[in-house]
């Protein structure tokens, strides 16, 4: 694989190409060694990504990973539908829900990427934890990554499978803090601050970009 270096008129630094991987899926065209006809320099500025959800949380976290992988990027927020319960309840119906947004996302935009972001509980050997998994539709293709397994403790697991809660209205109901899911989140509760919604979205989209970050070794 060729490593090849974009200078973007718009940014004082020297993008590294993820954009090689980048070019096959949206035909940026870094320069001769990706083998991609380049396009005029100036015409692109920036990635542009629609994440499915209006979720200021979910906003930033793709923000910021995106930058540090693309450099320039616009996101935006497009309300759609996730396909699924409001709290999935397994591990499929989460990665489903996030698919389902990162292709309605893109669809709707007309963005280079589609970004969804879905929470969820999955069951393993008797327990259940917490799930997040991303999609990020290409156009060519959706890469999916998850992560974030945190037991849920009995009261909530009851609300959501009783009550058939979401899990950010679950939180809200314990706390007494209204819209936690769009501040500190289940994990900031239940860790009391240690690790925060957006820290774990953050990773998580990191997990689902790794394929286009490294596409060498998924050849």
């Amino acid at each position: 694989m060729f490593i090849c270096v974009y200078l973007c008129e718009s940014v004082s630094h020297v993008n590294l190409c993820v954009l090689c991987a980048l070019c096959g899926y949206l035909n940026l065209g870094c320069g001769p060694a990706c083998g991609a006809a380049p396009r005029p320099r100036g015409r692109i500025s920036f990635v542009k990504i629609a994440v499915g959800s209006k979720n200021p949380l979910k906003l930033d976290a793709v923000r910021n990973v995106a930058r540090k992988v693309f450099g320039p990027v616009q996101v935006e927020g497009i309300e759609v539908d996730s396909g699924v319960s409001h709290n999935p309840l397994t591990d499929a119906e989460t990665i489903e829900g996030a698919a389902t947004r990162a292709k309605a996302a893109r669809e709707k935009s007309g963005a280079d990427l589609g970004v969804g972001i879905e929470g969820g509980i999955t069951e393993l050997g008797g327990t259940v934890y917490t799930c997040v998994w991303c999609a990020v539709d290409t156009g060519s293709e959706v890469v999916t990554g998850g992560g974030v397994h945190v037991s849920v403790p009995p009261a909530v697991l009851r609300m959501i499978t009783r009550e058939r809660m979401e899990m950010g209205a679950a939180m809200d109901k314990l706390t007494s803090i209204e819209g936690t899911k769009r501040k500190m989140g289940f994990e900031g509760i239940i860790t009391k601050g240690l690790i925060n919604r957006q820290d774990s979205f953050e990773a998580v989209v990191g997990y689902t970009l790794a394929k286009l970050i490294s596409p060498e070794l998924y050849r």
